[in-house]
């Protein structure tokens, strides 16, 4: 006969354990359910057991052993083979795992009660006596009359012993598997802290490069937007109008020769009268160029006087007389050379003069004075200046909390004045000047926010922007009209590439650290790295590599939430 497929054979108490390895080699069936009635003698051996182990494994059989008794379960068990206590618990646990002899007890004294036992051991006798009148030629011979008379003799003894062992049995089941997860647990918490403590590890560090982002961004900017529109990209532009004064200074360029020192001489002149000439202090005499003089002193020049021999007049001598001159020129002009001085500047008849002499001493200076190119070169510099402070003075009175757009800056004409003339001899000069200028103005913290998100949606996901944040090289304003205009911002920031951890430990697991090394200097993304390892070799297991990424410097990587 066969329950779920295993053919039944019935052990009689004649049977030894050469009677079972028989059965299990000579059978052509390949699960076989032995119902053994001397398990004492037979089941309750280890070295049994091992043989018929054996066997089964050898012939690829696979057998479960049908009895009552309790004493065996725990031996069987160890041998590896499955336990039924009867054919209608075999059937029964189809669909269960038949292994424990106990569980299934203790299922049935809850579902139905210890009574229970005993109807199934009554159902087995029926059943083992249904199995001889129906078994084939092998099952009758391994099932007599005299087993018949034992099991009915015994049956209630069995059933007693049977209840008595099972309930004992099942208590200490309980305090085994109290025994058996306590010390679970104990193997897997020393085998965790072996992971953690003792397990090769390695921590890898690494600085990803930093790199310079250039982009140029386009953005909208309106005079009559109060906040930005954060939907459009659109800026507040504001205007603004300043008004400002200064003076510069600038030291002239032009030079000119000036006399420092007058020219002095002597004269002489020449009376031809027949009378004395007075010739007063002051008297102004010159060459034929009119370079002039004047004498220093009153002189009386002597009359004309006629030289006799024997009362013959023989000769005529004119009078002579010398005086002290001075130019009237300061400067060089007065030095002149002997006999250029001869013109009085009021003529006297037969009276002349000549200077016997030259005259000297008369010196020129070098002195400063305003050239055409000095009004023009202060004009330029004052203009400067002014347009250099007003932008200073706008960021000031507005607390730096703006951007100007200086190449949209309108200036007024810029008034002057002055304190010296073309030609004026001074060494320097000096001018007022100020103007009024309008121009837009963009707030810091609003431009910056904008640009930023721009830009930061700009680059590629696999790239960080650093938390110093983006520089804004250019700004360039172009009116669109409608009080709308377009603002293109040049922009730069430092950013540095993401690392793929998961990816880069694939790659490191296993290299020894030479490789590894190699592996990270060729990386293109990494600046610089270390390795701290227990051993020469990486964990092969990923978990066990871990994968620090410093950012770089004092520079964290930037969120919109700071």
């Amino acid at each position: 006969m066969k329950v779920r497929a295993y053919r039944v054979f019935y052990i009689d108490h004649q049977s030894s354990i050469k009677d079972l390895i028989d059965i299990i080699k000579n059978t052509t069936a390949v699960k076989l359910a032995l119902v053994v009635k001397n398990s004492q003698l037979i089941l309750n051996s280890s070295v049994n057991l091992k043989l018929l182990r054996n066997t089964a494994e050898q012939y690829r059989k696979e057998v479960v052993f049908i009895s009552p008794d309790s004493l065996v379960v725990e031996k069987v068990s160890k041998a590896g083979f499955l336990l039924y206590k009867d054919l209608n618990a075999l059937e029964l646990n189809s669909s269960k795992n038949p292994g424990s002899f106990h569980k299934e007890d203790r299922d049935n004294n809850q579902n139905k009660g210890k009574n229970e036992d005993i109807t199934l051991l009554e159902d087995e006798d029926l059943e083992a006596k249904k199995n001889i009148a129906v078994g084939s030629e092998d099952d009758k011979k391994g099932y007599s009359s005299d087993d018949k008379n034992y099991e009915n003799k015994d049956k209630k003894r069995i059933n007693k012993e049977y209840i008595s062992k099972n309930n004992s049995k099942r208590r200490s089941n309980k305090k085994n598997f109290a025994g058996f997860f306590s010390l679970f647990l104990i193997l897997l918490i020393i085998a965790m802290a072996y992971f953690y403590f003792l397990y090769p590890t390695a921590t890898i560090e690494i600085e990803p490069v930093t790199k310079t982002a250039k982009h140029q961004i386009t953005i909208a900017a309106s005079t009559g937007a109060k906040q930005i529109d954060w939907d459009n990209n659109i800026l507040p532009l504001h205007e603004t109008e300043v008004e400002i004064s200064g003076q510069e200074e600038l030291a002239t360029s032009g030079v000119r020769l000036v006399g420092d020192s007058r020219a002095k001489g002597v004269v002489k002149f020449i009376n031809e009268r027949q009378e004395e000439v007075k010739i007063p202090a002051g008297s102004i005499i010159m060459t034929e160029n009119n370079i002039k003089f004047k004498t220093m002193k009153d002189i009386i020049v002597p009359k004309l006087e006629v030289d006799y021999l024997m009362d013959i007049p023989v000769g005529m001598k004119a009078g002579q007389a010398e005086v002290e001159i001075e130019a009237l020129t300061i400067g060089s002009t007065g030095n002149v050379s002997i006999g250029r001085i001869k013109k009085l500047d009021h003529s006297l008849d037969k009276v002349h003069v000549i200077n016997p002499e030259p005259s000297l001493g008369g010196e020129d200076k070098r002195v400063s004075l305003v050239a055409d190119k000095d009004m023009e070169r202060v004009k330029k510099i004052l203009d400067e200046k002014l347009k250099s402070k007003l932008i200073t003075k706008i960021y000031q009175e507005l607390g730096g909390n703006f951007r100007i757009i200086e190449d949209k800056i309108t200036y007024s004409e810029p008034s002057y004045k002055f304190n010296h003339s073309v030609g004026e001899i001074a060494a320097a000069i000096n001018a007022e000047g100020s103007l009024t200028a309008k121009g837009y103005l963009l707030k810091n913290n609003e431009i910056d926010r904008l640009v930023t998100k721009l830009f930061k949606d700009k680059l590629p996901s696999n790239v960080q922007l650093m938390s110093s944040g983006i520089n804004i090289e250019s700004i360039q304003l172009e009116e669109k009209g409608n009080s709308m205009y377009n603002i293109l911002i040049g922009i730069s920031a430092p950013v540095i590439p993401s690392i793929d951890s998961e990816n880069l430990v694939k790659r490191l697991s296993g290299l020894d650290l030479i490789e590894a090394q190699s592996l990270l200097a060729e990386n293109g993304d990494i600046e610089n790295y270390s390795i701290s390892s227990q051993n020469t070799r990486l964990p092969n297991m990923g978990f066990a590599i871990k994968i620090v990424v410093k950012e770089p410097g004092d520079m964290k990587v930037f969120n919109l939430s700071d």
